[in-house]
């Protein structure tokens, strides 16, 4: 875990719910406690300002500060690979349940940068990581979608490498860790967005 991890947890829903049900069990424990209202007060300032778009579109901005457009001077010489990583995509279906699936926008910015970079600096591979994060499992893998996308700006199909079978970040850390493990290459270059929201500053 990293010292980040504790933070991140807070701004997420489970965060939200552990320290809501801490809270309420506070308060009913000790419902005169000034410190028990004191915490569900700061706890609904807190949640109520981070829901406040300006605000964690400034942290995004805080946390994104420093990382400059890749160029070849990023990448010492030597075997390299390019790992993309994906974001979800999209399905629809039509009336005869046909389904087809689509990378989403955050994927497609991560994509088009990828595609750019191994331009740049010539792979081994690129490797297009991502699963099916969707409920409804007729969802194309986010790594497929990718994939496809890469091919339509230009990448040989030969130089991609599909991880399809992640549920989260770290599920892609360890599959991808034993498939660069096959590929002997000595350099990394990891494309991927500063935050989940649609925005063309990537990082990689």
């Amino acid at each position: 875990m990293t010292i980040a991890s504790p933070f991140w947890f807070l701004l997420s829903f489970n965060g939200l719910l552990v320290l809501g049900c801490f809270g309420a069990f506070w308060l009913w424990r000790r419902r005169e406690s000034r410190a028990a209202r004191a915490f569900v007060m700061m706890s609904a300032l807190f949640y109520g300002l981070a829901s406040y778009y300006p605000l964690p579109r400034a942290v995004a901005l805080l946390l994104g500060r420093g990382f400059h457009p890749f160029t070849t001077a990023d990448v010492p010489a030597g075997p390299t690979v390019i790992v993309l990583l994906g974001s979800g995509s999209v399905a629809r279906k039509d009336w005869g349940d046909r389904w087809m699936g689509v990378i989403d926008p955050i994927g497609a910015e991560r994509t088009v940068e990828a595609a750019r970079i191994f331009e740049l600096i010539q792979p081994v591979k690129i490797i297009s990581s991502g699963g099916v994060i969707d409920f409804d499992r007729r969802a194309i893998a986010s790594g497929q979608s990718m994939r496809l996308g890469l091919i339509q700006l230009g990448i040989p199909p030969d130089r991609i490498a599909v991880e399809d079978e992640s549920q989260n970040t770290r599920d892609e850390a360890v599959i991808v860790k034993r498939m660069l493990a096959d590929l002997h290459v000595e350099h990394v270059v990891l494309v991927t967005s500063r935050s989940e929201e649609h925005t063309s500053e990537l990082q990689s």
